[in-house]
């Protein structure tokens, strides 16, 4: 938890970002950063030329620009690099808000859940089946 908010904390002095789009959909830590690593394999992927290959740039924008449409909304019609690199630090700051939110809401529920537990009970529970395993 300290090490995410040291990176979030180091994200927001470094990175500052002014682009008007923002994340309309709810999406968890990890689609988020499934979304950042899209977004950073289409800035440093490779256009392939040929005619099969312009057809299969042809597909790969338009699903990739119909996704950022449902992200972002209608920010992007016909996303360049250069509006695909400006909407990383939006999905980066985005993951570390979201990661951080379930971090501490996992760490809560842990806590009740040991503050719940007869620890007594249960060591009493694991020193058994250890002896019952030594025996075995």
């Amino acid at each position: 938890m300290d090490a995410l908010k040291v990176e979030r904390t180091h994200f927001e002095q470094k990175v500052e970002s002014n682009s008007p789009a923002y994340i309309r959909k709810q999406l968890s830590s990890t689609q988020l950063m499934a979304l950042w690593n899209e977004l950073q394999a289409v800035v440093e992927g490779e256009r392939y030329s040929g005619l099969f290959a312009k057809i299969v740039n042809a597909i790969r924008d338009y699903r990739f620009s119909r996704k950022l449409r449902k992200v972002f909304g209608d920010v992007v019609e016909k996303p360049t690099v250069e509006d695909i690199i400006s909407l990383i630090p939006i999905v980066q700051c985005s993951f570390y808000e979201v990661k951080q939110t379930e971090l501490v809401s996992e760490i809560d529920v842990l806590e009740k859940r040991l503050n719940n537990c007869d620890a007594s009970a249960m060591m009493k529970q694991l020193q058994e089946s250890g002896l019952y395993e030594l025996h075995s």
